[in-house]
């Protein structure tokens, strides 16, 4: 027997082993050394990859709650019922799953659009041709083909009848407030199938959807979660056309139209279109900021002054020379300059100072290179994203607030959740010191698996999660302390099963995904 056959035998008969390593969550799994280096890499939006892996974190803790209780749709204040701590602003964030959802839509428009920009800049239209066509045609396999796989092993297990013994709890309103349809076993295998193909089918409805005064949005019964997914792909149909639109304009005037068009949709209801091209904005923006520091590199960069005025460091003929206007955010790791006119004045900004007229100021900073302006918009939105979902106009702290949202605006909590998101997404990826936390190994683990954390974590509710819950509620009771002792035990168990199957969803499927839809790309782009 030669060498090739004995490894051949060898290989399979590991096989098993292989099956079941396959299986184990990555955390647990031998890493190689290149991939525990890639691991350790940090790209330029790994902040906002571990914003979103977090904020899909808070949607799963909002959606535990909301199976037990409503207090999770209220604002503290709202009225002598509603006054726990967690409905308190900030507080209010760890189960702000509305909101959270606003934060997905900033982010996917603003690293949808962060490349594509970057060649508009540059002028390389037929790279942003090949840029976009490919971003495009992988989106709809990326989105659904993760979304129909899990929706198919969802059908799977109602039809083994792991939803039943959960069942007895969910229809009963002594123990699951909301039960978030706990879909129904159907006799046979065939009608299940035939009932998942024609759920599925509706998923892909991307054309009338959520719109004109009508509240919901459709719930797939196998996992209502994923509303979210047609909302994303038409968002990007849509941001393809504005970028393709205003490819060829000037960067002030692209804003302007971007700017118009964000007006438009939200004119239209279409909030979550506000908050793709919101995020389009801030990625010109952050742009901007880019070009703005690599000029002020070449540039005399005064040291930091006080807060008190100071003379000028520049010479008067330095002064007599007027500078192109730069406008964009500021890194907190890096200084650079700004220069305009204004009524006759040239002010110039920095990371640390400002001057006016060839008089130099301070702006205020704190320990960490924090900077104060950066600490208040990001506490602006945090306030502004723990809007809570229902009565807002009724809500202490937000009445005031709540006027300004559009009529147009269905779902008035959309608006200042979104301005929360906006706000939110351009103070971290401007603020290096607020990138710190997002960007540690558990939020970036988060974001890795952000996508099918967020796919799986509905049915592994209905399956464990009212299942192990209502049985720790029977055996210690309900009673005051008992019900937050019993939710926290049972949501202990959930998370376990939930990080566990994410993490081999998205090996398994999820990466696979993406593999293949480079492949298809690959093969269908190839020369005729």
């Amino acid at each position: 027997m030669g060498f090739r056959s004995l490894y051949q035998m060898q290989s399979v008969s590991n096989w098993p082993i292989r099956g079941v390593g396959l299986l184990l969550p990555s955390f647990l799994q031998a890493r190689n050394a290149d991939e525990e280096s890639a691991s350790k890499r940090r790209h330029a939006n790994a902040a906002l990859d571990g914003l979103r892996g977090m904020a899909a974190l808070f949607v799963f803790f909002f959606h535990i709650l909301f199976s037990y209780t409503d207090r999770v749709e209220y604002g503290y204040g709202r009225d002598e019922r509603n006054t726990h701590l967690i409905q308190l602003p900030f507080l209010r964030l760890l189960i702000a799953g509305h909101a959270m959802v606003g934060v997905f839509f900033v982010v996917g428009g603003y690293v949808f659009s962060l490349r594509p920009l970057r060649l508009m800049r540059s002028r390389t239209y037929d790279r942003l041709y090949e840029t976009v066509a490919s971003s495009l045609f992988r989106r709809g396999i990326r989105l659904y083909l993760p979304a129909i796989a899990a929706t198919f092993l969802t059908m799977m297990t109602i039809h083994l009848g792991l939803w039943e013994y959960p069942r007895q709890f969910a229809d009963s309103k002594d123990y699951v407030f909301y039960a978030d349809n706990h879909h129904r076993q159907f006799p046979t295998l065939f009608e299940q199938v035939d009932d998942w193909a024609h759920e599925t089918w509706k998923l892909t409805d991307i054309w009338d959807y959520y719109n004109k005064g009508v509240l919901m949005p459709y719930y797939n019964p196998y996992d209502p979660h994923l509303w979210t997914v047609p909302f994303e792909y038409r968002s990007s149909l849509f941001l393809v056309i504005v970028l393709f639109a205003f490819s060829k304009c000037h960067t002030p005037l692209r804003i302007l139209f971007m700017i118009c068009a964000i007006y438009f949709c939200g004119m239209w209801d279409r909030w979550e279109m506000v908050l793709f091209l919101s995020g389009t904005v801030l990625a010109e923006i952050k742009l901007i900021g880019e070009a703005a520091d690599l000029d002020g590199t070449s540039a005399q960069t005064p040291q930091p002054m006080s807060l008190e005025l100071v003379s000028s460091h520049y010479s008067s003929s330095a002064l007599a020379e007027p500078q192109p206007p730069h406008f964009g955010p500021v890194p907190d790791n890096e200084q650079w300059t700004r220069s305009s006119w204004l009524r006759g004045f040239r002010l110039t900004t920095s990371r640390r100072w400002f001057q006016l007229g060839g008089l130099d100021f301070r702006f205020p900073q704190l320990p960490g290179g924090l900077q104060i302006r950066h600490l208040l918009s990001f506490v602006a939105s945090l306030y502004l994203l723990s809007t809570p979902n229902l009565d807002v106009a009724e809500t202490p702290g937000y009445r005031y607030l709540s006027s300004y949202t559009p009529t147009t605006y269905t779902d008035e909590k959309r608006f200042l959740q979104g301005l929360g998101a906006t706000l939110l997404v351009y103070t971290i990826s401007n603020s290096g010191a607020l990138q710190i936390p997002f960007t540690s190994h558990f939020a970036l683990y988060m974001g890795r698996i952000s996508y099918s954390f967020y796919i799986v974590h509905g049915p592994l509710i209905h399956i464990v999660g009212y299942s192990v819950t209502p049985t720790i509620w029977n055996w210690i009771g309900m009673e005051g302390a008992r019900w937050w002792i019993g939710l926290l035990l049972g949501s202990v168990v959930l998370a376990g099963c939930v990080f566990w199957v994410a993490d081999v969803f998205e090996s398994l499927v999820d990466r696979s995904a993406g593999k293949l839809a480079r492949k298809l790309e690959t093969w269908a782009t190839g020369a005729d």
